[in-house]
This record gives structure tokens, sequence and C-alpha cells, in this order.
């Protein structure tokens, strides 16, 4: 039981301490204001065309594996 203590109190401490820095990264302690700008990738065009804007998105990816038969 008393592990389970001293882990709550670490998990509470490095939460405040998180909080302390993004919130000084940000200039807000609301999470809800923590957002970094939107990256965009940097491509080029041939031609008279240009190219148009992309964005990134960094999000995570699912996959499925299925086996049929036998």
């Amino acid at each position: 039981m008393r592990h389970a203590g001293a882990a709550l109190v670490i998990a509470l401490l490095a939460a405040a301490a998180t909080a302390r820095v993004l919130g000084g990264r940000f200039g807000s302690s609301s999470p809800g204001a923590w957002r970094e700008p939107r990256r965009m990738y940097d491509v080029g065009a041939q031609g008279a065309g240009s190219a148009p804007d992309l964005p990134f998105f960094d999000r995570g990816t699912w996959e499925q594996s299925v086996a049929l038969g036998p």
C-alpha cells in the first residue's frame, strides 16, 4: 500500500512539473490553450503551376491484418 502512495505522489509531482513547463511555453495555465501551429510540408512544383499548401498531420495510424483460409 505504501508503494501505491509513493507512486501517486511521484505522478502528481510529474504532472505539476509538466504543467509548469507547458504553461510557461504557451503563456497560459489552461491546457486548452496549449496549441502548436500547424506545420506545413515544404513542397515544390515544376513548370508554370505552383504547389498547394500541404499541412502536416501528425497522427497515429491503424492497421489490421486478416488471414483467410486454412
